[in-house]
């Protein structure tokens, strides 16, 4: 007796493949009974009973072909139908079944008329076995068990859909499961399977070329001994140290794909890859330039140029004209302006800063004298960088939620968050509490529920049925623990603590309490780069110019630069009160220069007139002195005349006295003179041998110098080779490196093939053979022999090489070594020869400033006595020896005896009497010219030692005027000193103000921002483009400065390739939230990037509103690829939204309170 099994029947008729519960089959006959016991079944856990019937069929395919992830829509129907017939064309050629392993459909839900009846029309021509796992853009409930594959299911016999994990010919079969505990129970419940077939995401596979899953099963779930082949991933490849395979896509669905090879997998009956078949199908993606054009491209390629400009260059231009003629679709991309992190302490940006504006050095220092004064004052000169994570939610009386509830936060991955309103008739999510659970944290720690600092009241928040709302978070700031609890009564704060690092640091009221928070946590930030909300999402794409720098002041700190704009201003006005303070006090001191000037002038002019009237009276003295002495000569020469009168011999005596002196004075003379004249030899002989030696010294000084200079030649040559043989060396080391590996890699398929390899039967492959682990093709084993013989030989040559390398190198190090060595020894020679030539011209110099000092000397003696001796030295000498002459005379003559007759001695006598009493007369009169020639003499002396009584004066005031002028020199050189401080001190004001480093730090920060803004539009919205750039304006009449606002430009690039602009209001409310999203995710990522903030959660409340279902799908790719590891995204139960992503929590609220679920399958 047989009961209806299910609805379906009522649908498609009788059952060829069942796809329920055997729960709910009611009782059958007995045959039919004993033929599903006889399937293979897994025990354990809810499984699918519905096999393919008439299993003989199933089990004679020997090959099957593998494919997966063909995403049919309207847009992709004509290139999915040209797979899908490639598909039957191979299976039918090689005789083989198919196994598809999920996500036939793009989109969920509702399936399109056109392309589900193209796809049923080509699907029920198959003729040959197909095994169809369910993916996760194919499931339409949570649970998988309803899903797009039905109808693909009953209209062919031959296909069979896997709805539930089941073994099935030596396989297990796992559609996708948002659970992966129910992975994992499959997978253990398993019995001896040869492979595995699989939807699912595995942690380290190729999401695309760029980005790596980090979210999923672990590898490990999957049996290492058999291979795991899988759909999702749409790249070719196999996950690295594993088994497990994603088959890949059949051709290029998205730009991310671009440059994949596409290929469908053949399989034996043991299910091992045993060929694989390429497949170029449909339309391909390119990204090209100018300078590297696409090649080999086909009319419906898609190609997105990237232009070097704004505009296109004549070759750009020729390049677009060639790829339309050719029938690809072009779009065109223009560079956007991007900026790297700028530097976060504020000295190092200032000095950026300063080579860009060419501030001079005295700027330079100055401005990083003033950051040091406000660093030593306590002023944090680099910005402070927060990560924090939230790890856990406590609520209770909290709007909705009544009851205590607890949230995870961290590592949640991508999960949507909806409602379900089970109280209210009108509303089946709203009012559920979907907002104000992620919205909680928030409010925990800053005490509002949105970006407004003000607006929640403490009865906004308590829950109606309860008097006091509690909230704690829980999570690590900076790898510090931390905990926040705030309770409200409908009134008033009734609690605020908070703990850091395990430290109660509750302060004294709560208003210092969140003042600690905020310092701590970096709460300003939350509301911007963590919670947004439909209105925050959009807030900085409709910010005004101030609001708009507010905000991007919490990521740019610019209040270091305002303090230190007001201590350079103060810096400044001091230092101008000491330019005007200098100023007073060069006027004075120039005045008094120029008094003392002409006071010393006019003592000059009197001193001049003293030595003037000085110098006559010495004239005259002078004359006098040479009257007398020309008297006194007249006198002496009369004395002699009367003395050679008396006696002829006094002149013989008196001539030979002073002759004898004479004599003795010249012997004296002439044995001083021989002395000086040794001394002097014996100094010119010493200084001849001092040149000799320095010029020998010279010449070998030179010698060793050119020496140095080949030997250094040298050095730098050999030092040149050595490298030249290190850089080969390396070279050889690499290639035996690479030889090694390559003979490694090559010979571990001999060894993979032992391990996995087992005698089969059917049409597979032979036993023992090779298979290549990057291709899957086949290998010869002769082949694979002599490629290992060719590597083997490669490796050989390469370490032989290596080795002769390491030799050349090391020759080459000691011949450096070598020439290193004497070249050192060359210039210590060099160092010890300017070393003695030092001393010698040390010693020369000592001896010619000796020879010098000596001459001085001898030229000073030699003045004095001159000196000495012009003052009336002739008429001295002449008179002394006139009286010694005459005094000899006298004597001689009283000596002398009387001869001849006694008439001639009285005649004698009285001639001799009277030359006597003349002789006398004459005395006296030479005695009184000597008297008078000895006072003028005296007289003369006395005048000429008279001194200039104004040249003490002269001097005293030539002294101060000295003093004066340095003193004036002295204030000039501060003047100038402080000028050109205030100078700098007016550029680093300059600097410190609106228009210098804020406009700096603000520019960088825009143009960086529009790169990471120009990253997210990418993907969420290829055609748009957003320009954010400061642009001053003012400065006409009537205003003194100009102004810098921020200008947001959006500009959209059409199908032709032009460019134009758009405004906002031109923009639809799916566009404008494409763009806000772009904008506020660029803002999210430039706060970490800057090292500002980052958090480990994101929260979108209900941002996708006005995003169609592509709109949807390229959002979810952005928020995939977010390193946050936790993103909340609250939407509607039953959207695109909630299919586009697995993760889902549900809050539902029932008898007035809200309550937390977990969505599963």
């Amino acid at each position: 007796m047989r009961t209806l099994c299910s609805p379906l029947c009522n649908l498609f008729g009788k059952p060829r493949s069942i796809c329920w519960k055997l729960s709910q089959t009611a009782t059958v006959s007995s045959p039919t009974r004993r033929n599903l016991l006889s399937r293979p079944t897994l025990s354990h856990f809810s499984r699918c009973s519905a096999l393919p019937e008439n299993l003989d069929t199933w089990k004679s395919v020997q090959k099957w072909l593998v494919f997966s992830d063909l995403h049919v829509s309207t847009a992709t129907i004509d290139v999915c139908l040209e797979v899908l017939a490639t598909v039957r064309q191979e299976a039918n050629d090689r005789g083989a079944g198919v196994v598809f392993l999920g996500d036939f459909w793009h989109h969920r839900g509702s399936l399109p008329v056109e392309p589900l009846n193209a796809v049923l029309k080509e699907l029920g021509d198959w003729r040959f076995p197909t095994l169809m796992l369910v993916g996760n853009h194919d499931q339409v409930t949570a649970g998988g068990l309803v899903h797009a594959l039905t109808p693909i299911a009953a209209c062919n016999p031959n296909i069979h859909v896997f709805s539930r994990p089941a073994e099935f010919l030596g396989a297990l079969w796992l559609p996708y499961r948002r659970d992966p505990q129910e992975l994992r129970d499959a997978v253990a419940a398993a019995g001896d399977i040869k492979a595995v077939f699989a939807h699912v995401d595995v942690v380290g596979a190729h999401v695309n070329e760029s980005f790596q899953a980090r979210e999923g099963v672990r590898p490990e779930l999957f049996p290492g001994g058999v291979p795991t082949y899988t759909g999702h991933y749409h790249r070719r490849h196999t996950v690295a140290g594993t088994n497990i395979h994603y088959v890949g896509s059949p051709f290029q669905v998205s730009r991310s794909e671009a440059g994949q090879v596409k290929a469908l997998s053949v399989l034996d009956a043991d299910w091992r890859h045993v060929d694989a078949i390429r497949l170029d199908l449909g339309p391909r993606f390119f990204v090209a330039s100018a300078a590297d054009p696409p090649q080999r491209v086909r009319r419906g390629d898609r190609v997105r140029l990237l232009l070097d400009g704004q505009t296109p260059s004549p070759s750009e231009e020729s390049l677009m004209r060639e790829l339309k003629e050719q029938g690809t679709s072009v779009e065109v991309v223009s560079p956007l302006a991007a900026a790297p992190p700028r530097i976060a302490a504020a000295e190092a940006l200032f000095q950026r800063f300063a080579e860009s504006a060419s501030l001079s050095e005295g700027a330079v220092a100055a401005g990083h004298a003033i950051l040091k004064k406000l660093e030593g004052g306590g002023t944090r000169l680099a910005a402070r960088s927060i990560r924090l994570d939230l790890h856990n939610l406590e609520l209770r009386g909290f709007g909705p939620f009544a009851d205590p509830v607890t949230y995870r936060l961290g590592g949640r991955g991508v999960r949507v968050v909806v409602g379900s309103n089970l109280e209210e008739s009108g509303a089946d999510s709203n009012g559920a509490g979907k907002t104000a659970l992620v919205m909680a944290p928030l409010w925990v720690l800053c005490g509002r529920l949105d970006g407004a600092p003000r607006g929640t009241t403490h009865s906004d928040v308590v829950s109606d049925s309860c008097k006091t709302a509690f909230g704690r978070v829980e999570g690590t700031v900076n790898g510090r623990p931390f905990a926040v609890e705030r309770a409200v009564t409908r009134r008033s704060l009734s609690k605020l603590w908070f703990s850091l690092d395990g430290e109660d640091c509750t302060q004294a009221d709560s208003r210092m309490t969140q003042a600690r928070i905020d310092e701590e946590l970096g709460t300003a930030l939350l509301s911007c780069a963590v919670f947004l909300n439909q209105g925050g999402v959009t807030a900085l794409l409709e910010a005004s110019d101030g609001d708009f720098k507010e905000e991007l002041g919490k990521v740019v700190d610019t209040g270091i630069w305002e303090k230190a704009k007001e201590l350079a201003a103060t810096e400044l006005k001091r230092r101008r009160s000491d330019a005007s303070r200098l100023s007073g006090q060069l006027e004075s001191a120039a005045e008094q220069v120029g008094r003392l000037v002409r006071q010393c002038n006019a003592s000059r002019e009197n001193s001049a007139a003293w030595v003037e009237e000085h110098s006559l009276r010495v004239a005259h003295v002078l004359q006098r002195v040479h009257i007398a002495e020309r008297a006194v000569g007249d006198a002496v020469s009369e004395a002699l005349a009367l003395c050679e009168e008396l006696h002829d011999a006094a002149h013989a005596v008196a001539a030979s006295g002073p002759d004898k002196r004479a004599r003795k004075k010249a012997q004296a003379g002439g044995s001083a003179g021989r002395q000086e004249d040794r001394k002097a030899r014996e100094r010119a002989r010493r200084s001849r041998e001092l040149r000799v030696e320095l010029d020998e010294e010279a010449a070998r000084q030179e010698e060793l110098e050119q020496q140095a200079e080949v030997l250094d030649q040298k050095y730098h040559q050999l030092q040149s080779e050595l490298w030249a043989e290190k850089e080969t060396l390396a070279g050889f080391i690499a290639s035996e490196r690479v030889a090694r590996t390559a003979l490694e890699s090559y010979h571990s398929l001999s060894l993979l093939s032992l391990a996995d390899g087992s005698p089969g039967g059917g049409n597979g492959s032979a036993p023992g053979s090779l298979v290549c682990d990057r291709c899957n093709q086949p290998i010869d084993r002769d082949v694979f022999e002599r490629n290992l013989s060719r590597l083997q030989g490669d490796l050989d040559v390469a370490v032989a090489a290596a080795a002769a390398a390491k030799q050349r190198a090391a020759a080459a190090k000691s011949a450096a070594d070598g020439a290193a060595a004497e070249l050192q020894d060359t210039r210590s020679a060099l160092e010890e020869g300017l070393a003695r030539r030092s001393e010698l011209a040390q010693a020369l110099e000592e001896l010619e400033r000796s020879q010098a000092e000596e001459l001085r000397e001898a030229l000073s003696r030699e003045r004095a006595q001159l000196e000495r001796e012009s003052q009336a030295a002739v008429v001295k000498e002449f008179l002394r020896r006139s009286t010694a002459e005459i005094e000899l005379a006298l004597g001689s003559l009283t000596f002398v005896p009387p001869t001849g007759s006694k008439d001639g001695l009285c005649s004698f006598d009285d001639g001799f009497s009277e030359a006597l009493r003349i002789g006398e007369e004459r005395m006296q009169e030479l005695d009184l010219r000597c008297r008078d020639f000895a006072a003028c003499q005296q007289e003369a002396a006395v005048v000429r030692a008279a001194g200039n009584p104004y040249s003490m004066e002269v001097e005293r005031l030539e002294e101060l005027l000295g003093e004066s002028r340095a003193d004036l020199s002295a204030r000039e050189a501060e003047a100038r000193a402080v000028a050109e401080q205030v100078k700098d001190l007016e550029a680093v004001d300059k600097a410190f103000g609106r228009a210098g480093i804020p406009s700096f730090v603000l520019e960088g920060a825009l143009a960086e921002l529009q790169g990471l803004t120009a990253g997210f539009l990418e993907t969420i919205s290829g055609a748009f483009s957003l320009s954010i750039s400061p642009v001053k304006t003012g400065g006409g009449r009537g205003k003194a400065k100009e102004a810098e606002h921020i200008t947001k430009t959006v500009r959209v690039r059409l199908r032709n390739g032009d460019v134009v602009e758009r405004s906002f209001r031109q923009l639809s409310g799916g566009e404008r939230r494409r763009l806000a999203l772009a904008l506020s995710l660029g803002f999210v990522r430039l706060s970490a990037a800057r090292g500002v903030f980052e958090c480990n959660l994101l929260v979108l409340d209900e941002v996708l509103q006005h995003l169609d279902n592509e709109g949807c799908s390229s959002v979810a790719a952005v928020l995939g690829g977010l390193p946050q590891g936790t993103v909340l995204l609250v939407g509607q139960d039953g959207t695109f939204v909630t299919e586009s992503f697995d993760l889902i929590d549900v809050v539902v609220k029932e008898d007035g309170r809200s309550r937390v679920e977990e969505r599963s399958s």
